[in-house]
Order: structure tokens, then C-alpha cells, then sequence
């Protein structure tokens, strides 16, 4: 039998000089991602832009942004939106591993975690937006169940956005439950 590596999550707080290196260390690891999706580096401040974006409508109240660890050490990151487009959905704005860390099935792990919080919160729906050209993470979104909504161009981004959604896949369950009692 496999042994399932527990990852961890904490929450980042953007004003936190600690949780920004934290973060700006995931960011160093990936660069890959940076060049496929950005077409160039990430930029050292960018990480206190990313944990304050936020889409239009919204407040920081709505913002999640997770560092994701395999034990002491600071693999990954989380940034969701709570209830947007609406008030059923949450929006993944990134789901990153660090290089070293890609492909040994962490991102199912934490699509759990995302599934698990969003249900407490009652959203029925997950949506993405893939940068056309990150074609490992279009492949591992539909895998997971994601179907494609729409395209749209952006000038964040070097190529097209395929926006994706899902249905929250543990609300049907919490659902049930609680209709039981």
C-alpha cells in the first residue's frame, strides 16, 4: 500500500514579512509557470500585489490565500475568491507546487482541502481561469472534472483564458448530511 503524504495549510497574511518570503520562495521555485504564463519572470514584488488582488465587486474579506506545506517546508500556494462571480461560486486564482513538487499528485490533495473549505462556505461551484499556454495545468483541471465555459482574451496574460468551472463535489454530500438530521 502507498502511504498518502499529508500536506498542510496556512493561512498568509499580506501584511506578514515572514509569509511574503514564504510566498516569494513558492514564486522563486517556479519559473516555468512565470515564463508559460507570463512569458517572462515574476517580478519580487508582485507577491504583495497577488495577495491583495482582487477581482472587481469584491473585498479582501473574500480573499483566501494558503501556503501549502509538505512538512516545515513551503511547497505551494492557494489564492481563492469567496463568492465570486457569485455568491454560489468560488474562483480559484492559483493552485501553484513549486518545480521539484509538480506531478507527484499534491494538486489533488489540496483540490480536496479547496473542496472541503468551500463546503463549510456552502459554494456549489469551483471555477478556474487557465492561461491557454500552461497546458499541464489545462490537462490536470480537466482531469479533475473541470469543463471549459469560455475563452477570453487578457492582457495579464500572454495568451487566452480558458475559463473552467465545476461543481463543488462535497456539497451534494454536506447536503445529504445535514438533511438527514
Amino acid at each position: 500500500p502507498i502511504k498518502m503524504i499529508r500536506l498542510s495549510y496556512q493561512r498568509i497574511c499580506a501584511d506578514n514579512e515572514i509569509d511574503i518570503a514564504t510566498v516569494r520562495s513558492v514564486y522563486d521555485a517556479t519559473p516555468r509557470y512565470f515564463y508559460i504564463v507570463h512569458g517572462h519572470a515574476f517580478d519580487k514584488n508582485s507577491v504583495r500585489d497577488d495577495l491583495v488582488a482582487i477581482p472587481e465587486g469584491c473585498d479582501l474579506d473574500s480573499k483566501y490565500f494558503y501556503a501549502i506545506y509538505l512538512g516545515t517546508e513551503a511547497i505551494g500556494c492557494i489564492d481563492i475568491i469567496r463568492g465570486y462571480p457569485d455568491q454560489q461560486a468560488v474562483f480559484i486564482g492559483i493552485l501553484l507546487f513549486i518545480e521539484s513538487q509538480q506531478g507527484l499528485g499534491f494538486g489533488h490533495q489540496a483540490l480536496d482541502f479547496i473542496n472541503e473549505l468551500t463546503s463549510v462556505w456552502g459554494s456549489k461551484r469551483l471555477r478556474i481561469a487557465v492561461v491557454e499556454s500552461n497546458e499541464r495545468a489545462l490537462s490536470f483541471w480537466l482531469r479533475e472534472g473541470f469543463i471549459e465555459l469560455y475563452r477570453k482574451n487578457s492582457i495579464e496574460y500572454n495568451k487566452s483564458v480558458i475559463v473552467m468551472e465545476r461543481i463543488n463535489s462535497l456539497l451534494d454530500e454536506t447536503t445529504s448530511l445535514n438533511t438527514d438530521k
